[in-house]
């Protein structure tokens, strides 16, 4: 998911299958391209090197680096839990050689439960074309665009016609790299983790998948349910969902769920006052009829850099804000001070949760287009979600620049959809263990709705005062997911701690919500 500016085939299940079900992998370890910190495990290194095209076995080759954690004891016929890369799409896993410098924040952590300390080894692997994949489909031209409009406040038509030439020069730039941009999708990333899996002489992965990773993992499982053995999907984001129809709702209820935490909270209540809601109604207007001029620091420098804080970047700033789970529960206190006057605040959030996300710690925006040209916006209807708009009267502000935004991304990139079967439903025989956060903006529990429906075993759980990627938070979420990697087919909720969830556990000809 992303905010505005943030923002030969065989028929196999339903779906495409393709000539890499044989192994056209080319694998070769290499020595790591960061120093490990002395408390880490044991690393291997290493590049795989598949087909950008699969139809074209002797075509160009695309580079995909990994890194695999090794287990501190090995158990005999374990499997490796495989990462199916970041979120986004087009979000890399910071395993590039400029993210692994911090050492401290490593994200193998997050799964240290599950896999290292259980006996099984830990592989990362971006998707291509993002992150430390090579060709990186990285736009530098949206992000410098971003960065001129920070100053500004253009009529519609105008960011318009700017969204448009951003990506054009982006593409423009990409295909005199001779990249194929029809070829960074889904399909193709599910068929480079059967690759790595070959070339590693492994029988079956484990796989985590988290937000867009889910959809990977999803998809992989369709394409090679043999290969799986288990998935765990954290924040999940299926294929057959309606993400933009259903967005200004979710959005609107995201912000109300925090809001909502705050009202019923005596001490945050009492603070922050019952109307906050209205307040942020108020305050969106004001910024509509006169922008703020603020000072942030840009993260790209930590120079001082002019921002006119408009509500559409307000609400973008909130929104990615509900992503973060370290900041989450401050998010009333920072709007009632921020209403009140608070420019220093909001000078934090903007450079944290808008510039930082435009630039520093921006998304793949060419990996972003290619993936969600393919599987996602060619399926939207953009009149139905736009009526929804008139529903959350808050969203508008944001959510029709983010419809714009798509339509024209696109319009410009002009690739290849997926299937038209693409998004159907599926029966996945493969256990699961499901994940949700109960603050997160994106993927509520009921998008595991269509998922749950056709599986023969699943596990869930919310996660509470969680937003999203619970695993990045949540010590607890790791051990249970030790727990069902051990055995899937048996409650994996077995840890004293696992009792703060909101559990959904699957009974005998039951696979409902409850």
């Amino acid at each position: 998911m992303i905010r505005f500016f943030l923002c030969a085939w065989l028929a196999v299940g339903g779906i495409a299958v393709s000539s890499a079900a044989s192994s056209t992998g080319q694998l070769v370890f290499k020595d790591c391209w960061f120093v490990p910190a002395r408390d880490w495990p044991l690393t291997q290194c290493g590049v795989l090197k598949v087909p950008e095209d699969y139809a074209k076995q002797r075509g160009q080759q695309i580079e995909l680096p990994f890194i695999i954690f090794k287990a501190k004891n090995k158990r005999q016929k374990s499997q490796p839990l495989v990462i199916a890369g970041g979120g986004g799409p087009g979000y890399p896993l910071g395993i590039a050689a400029t993210d692994m410098k911090d050492t401290e924040g490593s994200v193998w952590t997050n799964w240290y439960y599950a896999s290292i300390d259980a006996g099984r080894d830990l592989v990362l692997i971006d998707n291509r074309g993002v992150g430390s994949a090579r060709p990186r489909l990285d736009c530098v031209e949206i992000e410098d665009t971003a960065m001129d409009l920070l100053h500004q406040k253009l009529e519609r038509k105008e960011l318009k016609k700017q969204i448009g030439q951003a990506y054009a020069a982006c593409k423009k730039r990409l295909l005199k790299q001779d990249i194929d941009l029809n070829q960074y999708h889904i399909l193709n990333a599910a068929d480079d983790l059967e690759q790595l899996r070959l070339s590693l002489g492994v029988t079956q992965f484990n796989v985590y998948g988290g937000s867009y990773g889910s959809r990977v993992a999803l998809v992989y499982e369709r394409l090679y349910p043999q290969s799986v053995r288990a998935l765990i999907l954290d924040s999940i984001f299926p294929q057959s969902i309606e993400t933009y129809e259903q967005e200004p709702r979710r959005n609107y209820e995201a912000i109300m769920r925090i809001i909502d935490k705050c009202n019923r909270d005596h001490h945050c209540q009492r603070l922050m006052g019952t109307d906050l809601d209205k307040r942020l109604a108020g305050f969106l207007a004001q910024l509509d009829e006169q922008p703020l001029h603020i000072r942030a620091i840009s993260p790209i420098d930590d120079q001082p850099v002019d921002v006119k804080v408009t509500p559409q970047m307000f609400f973008d700033t909130l929104y990615m804000a509900l992503y973060d789970g370290d900041i989450i529960h401050q998010i009333p206190y920072f709007l009632h001070t921020i209403i009140n006057g608070n420019r220093d605040h909001l000078a934090t959030l903007i450079s944290e949760y808008y510039i930082a996300e435009v630039s520093v710690d921006s998304i793949d925006e060419g990996a972003y287009a290619s993936y969600a040209c393919f599987d996602e916006i060619p399926f939207v209807d953009f009149t139905e979600a736009r009526q929804e708009l008139t529903k959350y009267p808050l969203q508008h502000y944001s959510n029709e620049l983010v419809f714009d935004h798509m339509e024209i991304m696109c319009e410009v990139w002009n690739i290849a959809a997926a299937p038209s079967n693409f998004r159907q439903t599926y029966k996945i025989d493969t256990p699961l263990l499901i994940y949700a956060g109960e603050l997160d903006p994106v993927t509520p529990i009921e998008l595991a709705r269509p998922v749950i429906d056709n599986a023969r075993r699943w596990w869930a759980a919310v996660w509470p005062n969680v937003s999203h990627s619970v695993m990045s938070y949540s010590a607890c979420s790791d051990r249970v997911a030790a727990a069902f990697l051990h055995d899937p087919e048996t409650d994996p909720f077995i840890h004293a701690c696992a009792k703060v969830a909101d559990k959904m556990i699957q009974r005998d000809g039951d696979a409902s919500l409850r």
